[in-house]
């Protein structure tokens, strides 16, 4: 957590320099535009600087990361990997797992969707989005992979994947200065259109082309993408919630829906295919649109990222008459600091908010969080919640120091005992918490059969007094209340303090 708090330093430092730097190369021509494509350029010009901007900090964001975790050790998991036979390679995936999962949980929760390690040969190794995905090979449909594998060197850039498309950043991986391997850091476009929704007065939508997605996606993963009937040629991302974009923005549906069959049809025609606005004019506003060209590694147009923006009629026009007044580009400035101020201020807040200060485990808030979206993506899914025996009472004789240490020993206990795709939290006090996604009530048994045992043999780490724990365990059913779901977890473990404490209680 202390070198976290460090990078998150690094981080603002390097944006606020990324700042000075975008603002100090932005040109304005204010000699040879009118006052209205003045406006229309400063107004595209922030929305440019601001992409830039999010897209340079996760950049630097994810060198910190590569430097930081993947050194010789992990460069000579991926070593191994490369000429190692299935069974070997599974050892060798679990232990890379084991190694990083708690980084990529934190960058997770910093909007780096995707942390992918590739052998040399093009394979994937470990996806730690999708870990269960691994051994098809990318070099057909991964340029970046192939040609950092090719070259030995970093490449950034756009990419629809096997998964998720993204904003990559490949690194090369190398053992004692041999290159080995390839390792992924990546964004969506929807962190970057969030930043720019918190930042400017316009609401974005990233279209990306249908057989882009339909030549490269694995079948089982077409849900991250949306249809919608104004784009018939382009998926949308699942997160967009396409009918309330009008309301964002301040028109009908059928003012919208107007605009964006414009768009569309301007998009067959191929119109657009560099940074363009236009100007829809209703009766008491005036509706702009800014479309941006989105290409690939191989510098083929896969898609279009759409701004809307709206003024009232005299908005617009106070905003023209003034359009080349040196405060307003200061004001771009001071935004640009201000972003990079607040992202710092986000990241390190956002940290502390899901974490357990002395266990380092997920916290009850968290916990909140996942266990819903646990149960909207499992076929099944179960729930452990753990009471450390007669902990009040043995706190009381050895001290809270001594309780500290139990704690935190317990909790590493749970993370070996659980599976990679398990989430551990520490539900406050001596009580803790697993949730565990596709898992049924007889697996779900084992594994905190697995803990406790673990716990009880452990005897000889608790110098002063024997350690048990007391389980409950439940599986959650189709349609069942949050509640309900929770009670029911917590009557088990109820029912094994009342029976003896030191097991583990569950109803089918």
């Amino acid at each position: 957590m202390r070198h976290m708090k460090k990078y998150q330093i690094y981080i603002f430092i390097i944006s606020i320099l990324t700042s000075i730097f975008i603002f100090e190369n932005v040109i304005f021509d204010r000699t040879s535009e009118a006052y209205t494509e003045s406006y229309y350029y400063s107004v595209q010009s922030n929305l440019l600087e601001v992409e830039t901007l999010a897209i340079e900090m996760y950049k630097n964001t994810s060198l910190i990361i590569y430097n930081g975790i993947v050194g010789e050790s992990i460069a000579e998991i991926i070593n191994q990997a490369n000429d190692s036979n299935d069974e070997k390679k599974d050892l060798l995936r679990k232990e890379l797992f084991s190694t990083l999962n708690n980084w990529y949980l934190n960058m997770d929760l910093n909007n780096f969707r995707q942390f992918h390690f590739h052998l040399l040969n093009g394979d994937s190794f470990l996806r730690f989005h999708r870990p269960d995905k691994y051994g098809d090979n990318l070099l057909e449909v991964r340029e970046s992979v192939k040609r950092v594998l090719e070259t030995g060197e970093f490449i950034e850039g756009f990419e629809e994947g096997k998964i998720f498309n993204g904003y990559r950043f490949v690194y090369p991986v190398k053992y004692q200065e041999e290159l080995v391997g390839s390792v992924e850091l990546s964004i969506s476009y929807k962190t970057v259109s969030e930043l720019i929704r918190k930042f400017s007065d316009y609401d974005v939508l990233f279209l990306i082309n249908k057989e882009v997605v339909e030549s490269k996606l694995f079948e089982d993963e077409i849900s991250n993408y949306i249809k919608n009937e104004s784009f018939p040629d382009y998926y949308l991302e699942s997160y967009v919630h396409f009918n309330q974009l009008n309301q964002t923005i301040g028109i009908s549906e059928d003012e919208f829906n107007k605009i964006n069959l414009q768009i569309n049809g301007m998009i067959h025609e191929n119109t657009y295919n560099k940074w363009t606005f236009n100007i829809h004019e209703f009766k008491e506003y005036t509706i702009f649109t800014f479309i941006n060209p989105v290409y690939n590694l191989k510098n083929e147009l896969v898609g279009y990222s759409v701004y809307y923006g709206s003024e009232p009629l005299f908005h617009l026009n106070s905003k023209i008459e003034n359009g080349h007044n040196i405060v307003f580009y200061l004001l771009n400035t001071l935004i640009l600091f201000a972003i990079a101020f607040i992202v710092y201020l986000y990241i390190q807040a956002r940290e502390k908010s899901y974490r357990d200060k002395l266990t380092s485990l997920f916290n009850r808030t968290y916990f909140n969080k996942k266990v819903v979206e646990t149960i909207k993506k499992s076929k099944v899914s179960s729930i452990i919640m753990m009471d450390i025996d007669d902990f009040k009472k043995n706190n009381d004789v050895f001290g809270h120091n001594e309780g500290d240490i139990v704690l935190t020993i317990v909790s590493e206990i749970i993370q070996k005992c659980i599976r990679i795709s398990d989430l551990p939290f520490r539900w406050g006090g001596e009580e803790f918490a697993v949730i565990l996604p596709e898992t049924n009530i007889e697996n779900a048994v084992n594994i905190a059969e697995r803990i406790r045992i673990t716990i009880t043999l452990e005897k000889h780490t608790f110098e002063k007094y024997n350690i048990t724990a007391s389980f409950g365990v439940a599986e959650y059913i189709s349609k069942e209340d949050i509640i309900e779901f929770f009670r029911r977890v917590d009557e088990n473990l109820y029912e094994a303090k009342a029976q003896g404490k030191n097991r583990t209680i569950y109803k089918i």
